[in-house]
Formats: C-alpha cells, sequence, structure tokens
C-alpha cells in the first residue's frame, strides 16, 4: 500500500473534541487519540462546562502529552464548544471526536494518507457502532449504513450526494478529516442540537474531490441519557428546522441533488413524527406529517431511495394513526 506520509512531509492534524460530563467514557476516549499511530497531531479537549471530573480529567492528559490544548469554558452546547476550538486550531486538516465515542489507532494515518494520494479535500471512513449499558459495557451493533466492497474516491457534488442518501455515510461532522481552510468562514450554529444538517452540506458543496474509506475506523457509541436518545419535543423541532434549512441551503447551492435531498429532508421528518408521538405533541405531529405527504410521492419516485424510507413512505399512506403505530412498534423493536 502506498504511503505519501513520511518524516518530511507530515502536516500537523487538529483534533476537536468536545466535552460534558461523560467522565464514565472520556479516558477512553482521550486514550484512543493519543495513542493514534500518526503523531503529529494537536488535539483541543473542549470542557463544555461540565460539573463532573471530566475538566480534572482534561487537565490530567494536558500534563502528561504536550500535543493537548485544554478549554474550559461555561456550557453551551455541542456547536459552540467546536465553535471555539476550530477559533484556535493551527492544524492543516481537522478532525472532530464526540467525547463519548474512540478511534481505531490507525484512524488518522489511514485517512489522511487516503487524501495525499487522491488530493483530497474530505476524508471519510465507515463506523462502527456499539451501544452503551447502565454499567458502561459496551456492545458491537454493527455499522448504520450501507457496507461499501471498495473505497471511492468522488467530487464534493458526487460526496454530498451519497451523504444524503444515507447511503455510505450521514451528515455527522465525526468520522471525517477536512482541510482546515473547508472551514475558515463555517462555524456550527450555537444552541442547535442537530447541528450537522446545518453544515456538513456547506462543507461538501465547498470541497473539490472526497475519499470513502470502506474500513471501520470510528467507533460511534450510543449511550443512556446522550442528547440524541432524549425524549423532548424541542429536539425534534430542532430536527425539522434542521432539515428545512439543508433543504434550503442544497437547493440554493447544488439544485441537481433535489431527489437525493428529498430522500434525507422525508427521513428526518419520519424521525420527528414518531418523536412528536412520543412527547405527545400535536403541533409538531401535525408539521411533521405536512411535510411528508409533501415529500412521500416524490420520495417513491426516486429509484435509490433507501428501502427503509420507501417502506415508510408507502406506510403512511394508510394514514397517519396507523402510520403512528406502526412507528411506535418499529421503534420498540
Amino acid at each position: 500500500m502506498q504511503n505519501l506520509i513520511s518524516e518530511k512531509y507530515n502536516p500537523l492534524i487538529s483534533i476537536i473534541v468536545p466535552i460534558y460530563n461523560i467522565e464514565r467514557y472520556v479516558k477512553r476516549c482521550i486514550d484512543s487519540i493519543v495513542m493514534q499511530t500518526y503523531s503529529n497531531l494537536e488535539i483541543v479537549l473542549v470542557d463544555d462546562g461540565s460539573i463532573d471530573r471530566c475538566g480534572c480529567i482534561c487537565d490530567y492528559y494536558s500534563g502528561i502529552d504536550k500535543r493537548i490544548i485544554v478549554i474550559h469554558k461555561p456550557n453551551g452546547g455541542l456547536s459552540d464548544a467546536r465553535n471555539k476550538a476550530l477559533d484556535i486550531i493551527t492544524g492543516k486538516y481537522v478532525s472532530f471526536v464526540d467525547g463519548d465515542d474512540c478511534l481505531s489507532e490507525s484512524f488518522v494515518e489511514r485517512v489522511l494518507n487516503e487524501m495525499l494520494i487522491t488530493d483530497s479535500d474530505i476524508g471519510i471512513c465507515d463506523e462502527e457502532v456499539f451501544v452503551s449499558s447502565s454499567d458502561g459495557e459496551l456492545r458491537k451493533r454493527g455499522s448504520r449504513f450501507e457496507q461499501s466492497n471498495k473505497m471511492m474516491v468522488m467530487s464534493g457534488v458526487e460526496a454530498l450526494d451519497l451523504c444524503l442518501r444515507q447511503k455510505y455515510y450521514d451528515v455527522s461532522a465525526w468520522g471525517k478529516v477536512y482541510k482546515s481552510s473547508l472551514l475558515k468562514k463555517i462555524r456550527y450554529p450555537v444552541g442547535m442540537v442537530h447541528e450537522d444538517l446545518y453544515t456538513t452540506f456547506k462543507i461538501f458543496a465547498e470541497s473539490k474531490r472526497t475519499v470513502f474509506i470502506n474500513e471501520h475506523l470510528y467507533y460511534y457509541n450510543i449511550r443512556d441519557g446522550s442528547i440524541m436518545n432524549s425524549c423532548s419535543v424541542t429536539r425534534f423541532i430542532d430536527l425539522m428546522d434542521s432539515a428545512d434549512e439543508q433543504e434550503k441551503g442544497v437547493k440554493r447551492l447544488v439544485p441537481e441533488l433535489e431527489n437525493s435531498l428529498n430522500c434525507r429532508t422525508i427521513a428526518a421528518y419520519f424521525q420527528a413524527f414518531e418523536g412528536s408521538i412520543r412527547c405527545k405533541d400535536d403541533d409538531a405531529k401535525k408539521r411533521a406529517w405536512t411535510k411528508i405527504k409533501k415529500l412521500r410521492g416524490k420520495v417513491l419516485l426516486c429509484s435509490y431511495a433507501r428501502r427503509k424510507i420507501r417502506i415508510a413512505s408507502i406506510l403512511s399512506y394508510l394514514g397517519p394513526e396507523i402510520f403512528a403505530k406502526v412507528q411506535m412498534i418499529y421503534y420498540r423493536r
């Protein structure tokens, strides 16, 4: 395998880790970063106002590894934490890791090397999903997406297309390495839960070339108590707002991707519809259903829509009440 990383060319990679009240997981996360086979790293740990021992843990690691920078700040959410780090990083490349996730030891080296070989602005790897039990034990669940049997090199538009289809990867900021110049003018929306829907499409649209590596190099942890597992109607309203923002932005920047965009938008609204039922919010439920009715016919005409989305679109014609019961059965499995 060709390797373009050498003593003469080993660019600095900034890794940004937002951290908030996750002391059970954060050591594993930091260890997986400091033990990377690629060592020229700038590791920015952002203690986002944690009230547990996370801040002390971050300070301990900064004392034993000179590559680590710690930012202590009042709690402002994931976007604010990422933005504070983006304002100070000096690496030519940047990657994000959520504080309860972790990396394969070869994540940076493998992704960076393929980016250098293909002259790519963005490198994406496959993920492995783990589920945390209440006692902290991890159970492997596999990937959320279809598995590719080969590495792919794509234009920025082609990469965004696959992202919208949710074929091999999604909008998540993590699991990717970016040229820092792509994020020079882009920041994450403070106060939003689904901040990546607001942001990732803009980064792809700015890029010229992307490489996807079909190796499980990022380990995504689904845990009890996380924001993404919470039942909050605010979260699902945020999801719809974020999907609408992405819809407007993609239509403006790359209107030729409208079919794939419809698939991604309705996926968000299906999730919001299910959440509004659990949270017993009729206004959110009505808003989600109105959008589903508008898009479902277009999605069914899209030959490459995901099987799950096509089935949900068909079932939606049974009406909101029956569809709601079917969704609740599905999500309880």
